[in-house]
């Protein structure tokens, strides 16, 4: 009874936690609207640009609203005193499925936006997806850099 009513304030403290974050979003961080304003953008591609991430962006705040739901349940169902590993696994699964759609549309916004480029502008921002990109693919700030990925930079490139 008291995991029960532990899980869902998780889910509950969750669910209000994202919704403050993401109200409180002002746009794209400092770094990226520097890169950003480097490419010399015409009015029309910053507008084609915005309206392409401004449509994903509900999507993403209700998807990472239920990966953290979707978190807390598995971490409940992690210290139930009766695990059913079943369970945990079809957690897992529901986890990595909705992680395979966010990486899906994200690269289908990398290409819509991608294609709207000059070629000068898109070898600058293909050179600049493949040194500062992982970040976006499931890096935090400043741990992947050039160890690869990990939270003490231990990786393939030592």
């Amino acid at each position: 009874m008291k995991i029960r009513i532990a899980s869902v304030a998780i889910v509950v403290f969750c669910l209000f936690s994202s919704a403050m974050v993401y109200s409180q979003a002002k746009g794209p961080r400092k770094e990226q609207r520097k890169f950003m304003a480097g490419l010399e953008l015409s009015s029309e591609q910053q507008k084609q640009i915005t309206d392409i991430r401004s449509a994903n962006q509900a999507d993403f705040v209700e998807w990472k609203s239920q990966m953290r739901v979707l978190k807390a349940e598995l971490q409940a169902l992690q210290v139930k005193d009766k695990v059913s590993q079943s369970a945990i696994n079809g957690k897992i699964n529901q986890i990595t499925g909705l992680q395979g759609r966010m990486m899906k549309q994200k690269a289908a916004t990398h290409q819509k936006i991608r294609s709207l480029l000059k070629p000068e502008q898109r070898a600058a921002f293909d050179k600049h997806f493949i040194e500062k990109g992982a970040r976006g693919m499931g890096c935090k700030e400043g741990l992947c850099g050039k160890r690869g990925r990990g939270r003490r930079g231990y990786g393939r490139n030592r």
